[in-house]
């Protein structure tokens, strides 16, 4: 063993280092359904190891991580909880062991595809090097089937995508998702990046409030569609600060964040706010954008329940609650107008660049 110490993790199984390549850091809880359709899914698109903290699984996930010969394996100490040290757990494995490395940040529900693939993360990142990007954002897709939310549980008897193959495609404003500016109030403590990505299905079924008009719907296709840089120049900082104001009156509550880093070059001294959505050092960001494929949805209602429970994500679960009040959304099928099927990577062409 190393001598990796920490008043919050224990370092319980190491594998030997490998020397280059992307390495993959994540935290799981009772994933037992679907732990190893994601680890031979980034196994594929060429992660060497994984940095896994398993917190507290009772349903079988901890004893298949422990076989795994590319899993560093780690469980919070016994004062130690998710809901206060989520951060914590992150920063000190990254900056120990990762210090100067592509890092990818995913959680356990959420595939990464990028427009490069097949080509391995690990030519992503020597290109990005080579352009001195520092950066690759992805935006999280919410999958879902065609039948109410709380009866979207994974069955386990084929793959994910084939049991969750619909998303919110691209469409008219205010479906699809839509690329808009930061406030500057955050952007003063975590200044990357400097956009942010949202819509999708929960933005449509619970923080749509219904009225939009027609200068709102142009003003988010002409200036904040899918194309939209990520890195504004001077004219289009202000567009996009006029797209935030105008269009903000079209939501009953401020929508989920679905950016999120699918590649970082760390470096000791960064600092998540929560989660891997953006960072407190201003770094330079690919033009280049990559998806999750979120499959957020895949044990039913059982899913909202338990994240409101552990209060375990932003503003103690707020948007998960909001979801609850919404029953009526709940119980239908999420399908409309611009949902899409997801039939390999071609299916993402409007939004992977």
């Amino acid at each position: 063993m190393n001598n990796f110490q920490s008043n919050v993790l224990k370092l319980l199984i190491e594998r030997e280092r490998t020397v280059g390549g992307v390495a993959c850091v994540t935290v799981c809880h009772n994933e037992v359904l679907i732990i190893n359709n994601f680890l031979d899914h980034y196994r594929s698109i060429g992660i060497r190891i994984f940095y896994i903290v398993d917190d507290n699984s009772t349903d079988g996930t901890f004893e298949i991580l422990k076989e795994q010969k590319d899993v560093f394996l780690f469980k919070p100490t016994e004062k130690s909880e998710f809901k206060t040290d989520l951060p914590l757990w992150r920063q000190e494995i990254l900056d120990f062991f990762l210090d100067g490395c592509w890092v990818s940040l995913p959680d356990i529900d959420e595939f990464l595809y990028y427009k490069q693939m097949p080509k391995p993360l690990e030519e992503v990142s020597k290109e990005m090097d080579a352009k001195s990007e520092e950066i690759l954002i992805g935006a999280m897709i919410d999958m879902y089937q065609d039948k109410p939310l709380t009866r979207n549980k994974y069955s386990g008897e084929r793959s994910l995508v084939e049991e969750f193959p619909f998303f919110d495609g691209q469409a008219e404003p205010p479906f699809g998702i839509r690329i808009i500016s930061q406030q500057k109030k955050y952007l003063n403590r975590f200044p990357t990046p400097e956009m942010l990505i949202k819509g999708g299905v929960r933005d449509r079924l619970f923080f749509q409030d219904g009225k939009s008009s027609w200068f709102q719907r142009w003003l988010i296709k002409k200036f904040a569609n899918s194309k939209r840089p990520l890195n504004p120049n001077f004219l289009q900082k202000i567009q996009n600060e006029i797209v935030r104001r105008a269009t903000k009156n079209m939501y009953s509550f401020d929508p989920p964040v679905l950016n999120k880093f699918a590649l970082i070059k760390w470096r000791r001294g960064l600092k998540f706010r929560r989660a891997p959505h953006c960072v407190n050092e201003k770094m330079r960001v690919s033009e280049g954008l990559a998806a999750f494929l979120h499959f957020k949805f895949y044990k039913g209602e059982e899913m909202i329940n338990y994240n409101v429970q552990r209060g375990q994500h932003t503003g103690d679960s707020t948007y998960y609650k909001k979801m609850l009040e919404k029953r009526d959304k709940l119980e239908i099928s999420p399908i409309c107008s611009c949902s899409k099927e997801f039939k390999g990577i071609s299916s993402l062409s409007d939004i992977l660049r």
